[in-house]
């Protein structure tokens, strides 16, 4: 499953949008339509599901925050 670096300051918002290198490389390399799934993360240990709310177009990607992922263990399995 594809995941997105999205800014903590960016969490609060109704809806996401992934710009820049991350949008380039969800619309044009993996080519993600509406309704696909990714992972969005913030780089400081939070994560969760999202799903693309609107088909890519080159200035983002918008996507619908789901549930938030559980942490992974401090430790390697």
């Amino acid at each position: 499953m594809a995941r997105f670096f999205l800014p903590p300051s960016e969490w609060a918002a109704p809806a996401w949008e992934l710009r820049g290198d991350e949008a380039h490389h969800a619309a044009k390399v993996l080519r993600l339509k509406q309704g696909d799934s990714c992972i969005v993360f913030d780089g400081c240990g939070r994560a969760a599901h999202a799903v693309v709310a609107e088909p890519p177009r080159s200035s983002g990607v918008l996507l619908v925050p789901g549930e938030e992922c559980p942490p992974s263990p401090p430790w390697p399995i």
